[in-house]
């Protein structure tokens, strides 16, 4: 289901006090190991060692594991509306250490963002058909920060080229139509050994 939003990045900016200028990685989900949300809180130490200028938009329940306390780690809670942490910012991180197929991902790429994701499970499988999902190696914090900080030298318009070409490959494959007409097929073809229109 493609992620709905319903106030301007600069809106969100401006909520959370965030810098117009600012780099800003959202992060949307549960806040446990099997998501690698811990990952993603020792890189945000390791950014902002080397680039000061970089913000943590997280949504999500703060359990079992508790947020950063820094100004530039903003946990805004449960939402009802994740799309709009997402829109705010420039780059979604997905830090996985074990997926299947994380429908979050879909959802991302729905809105236009470009993503940076473990590779792992189905994170594997979609990257590779867009430039706009950069995968880390799996638990490797030094990698996941290098990714974070090559991103965040990119201009705005590269940031969004990237970005459409997920949305592009979204409505392309995976809406929830596209997912239909495939499973449709697919059944037709295990139980009737033929393809379905």
């Amino acid at each position: 289901m493609a992620l709905e939003h319903n106030l301007s990045r600069e809106q969100i900016r401006e909520k959370y006090n965030i810098p117009n200028d600012a780099f800003v990685v959202s992060y949307v989900g549960r806040h446990n190991h099997v998501k690698g949300y811990d990952l993603l809180q020792k890189a945000a130490e390791e950014v902002w060692r080397k680039e000061p200028n970089v913000y943590f938009l997280i949504a999500g329940k703060e359990f079992p594991i508790r947020g950063l306390r820094d100004k530039k780690w903003i946990e805004v809670g449960w939402t009802n509306i994740p799309g709009n942490i997402v829109n705010a910012s420039d780059v979604f991180v997905l830090p996985n250490r074990r997926t299947f197929f994380d429908l979050i991902l879909l959802e991302v790429m729905s809105i236009g963002k470009p993503i940076i994701a473990s590779f792992t499970g189905g994170n594997k499988f979609v990257s590779r058909q867009t430039n706009g999902i950069i995968t880390f190696e799996k638990e490797n914090i030094a990698d996941l920060v290098k990714k974070i900080l090559d991103l965040s030298l990119l201009s705005r318009d590269e940031l969004e080229r990237l970005g459409l070409e997920n949305k592009i490959l979204y409505n392309n494959y995976y809406t929830p139509e596209k997912f239909a007409l495939r499973y449709r097929k697919e059944v037709g073809r295990l139980f009737f050994g033929e393809i379905q229109k």
